[in-house]
């Protein structure tokens, strides 16, 4: 039982750093005395900066201009809320000059008077997986165009035919054509049915891209 007890921290551990290294995950966490900014060995290994220790400054720093306001209006909506996770996706630089896309997840822990303590966080990059969502969503909408094109060149056509199977069926016809004359305009109505869905999934497919 003892053992098992002294073996149980070393398979925590272990499992932190197979977790660390099957997601490429930077883990990071401040000391909310020193605003020191502590990080593991993947801030190196995935976003090329040889440090453990930056301040809150530098991170600021490596945040791409065009964002850097944002998440800080973010972040500070949720340090003034209270709540204790955070997630945003922003732009960061790398070691070698290159912005990538990240997914910053932040957990606050309190102490006992609850007064934040500690403020842990990983940085994930995510750009593959930005660039695959871009590119599904030009696809949505490239889909969506055809079939609205398709629905719209069907719709003229099936009016007209439509309307003459209406008005054969008014007419006073032969008990030969009476039945051919129900099917086509069952046939229409089916047709017209398949135009409208088609009609509306173009729509559906094209707000998926907005």
């Amino acid at each position: 039982m003892h053992v098992e007890q002294r073996d149980e921290p070393h398979r925590l551990l272990e499992r932190y750093e197979m977790t660390c290294m099957a997601t490429q995950m930077t883990v990071w966490e401040i000391d909310a005395n020193s605003q020191v900014v502590t990080w593991n060995e993947y801030l190196g290994i995935v976003f090329k900066h040889h440090h453990t220790e930056t301040t809150v400054d530098w991170w600021l720093e490596h945040i791409h201009p065009d964002d850097v306001n944002c998440v800080l209006l973010v972040f500070n909506e949720w340090l003034e809320s209270g709540e204790s996770t955070w997630v945003f996706e922003y732009r960061f630089r790398r070691g070698d000059g290159v912005y990538v896309w990240v997914q910053d997840h932040s957990m606050r822990i309190f102490g006992g008077k609850g007064l934040e303590i500690r403020r842990l966080g990983s940085m994930l990059d995510v750009s593959k997986y930005r660039a695959h969502r871009l590119e599904l969503i030009k696809r949505n909408i490239q889909l969506g165009d055809v079939a609205q094109m398709i629905a719209h060149e069907l719709r003229g056509p099936l009016t007209t035919l439509m309307g003459l199977a209406s008005l054969a069926q008014s007419q006073d016809v032969n008990s030969v054509s009476r039945p051919l004359i129900d099917r086509i305009v069952e046939a229409t109505g089916l047709l017209d049915a398949q135009v409208q869905h088609m009609s509306a999934t173009s729509t559906g497919l094209q707000s998926c891209g907005m």
